[in-house]
């Protein structure tokens, strides 16, 4: 597996375009499955963000210190 495929697996896994539906609760519907589903929401945002600062701080601290080399 290429560094590429890893970088554009990630960013593509999780942006939401692998989800077939979305599911809309109401914001003062209090059922459990509207609750689990704002939890995941914020986790899946969070882990987003943190692609997006993971993946090209590796990708450069590859380059500087490795023996990657973009082509």
């Amino acid at each position: 597996m290429g560094i590429r495929s890893f970088g554009m697996g990630g960013l593509f896994g999780s942006s939401g375009m692998g989800y077939g539906g979305v599911t809309m609760c109401d914001p003062k519907d209090d059922s459990f499955f509207c609750k689990l589903n704002r939890f995941t929401s914020e986790i899946h945002m969070l882990l987003f963000i943190v692609m997006l600062v993971a993946i090209p701080g590796y990708l450069l601290w590859k380059r500087k210190y490795g023996k990657f080399k973009l082509n």
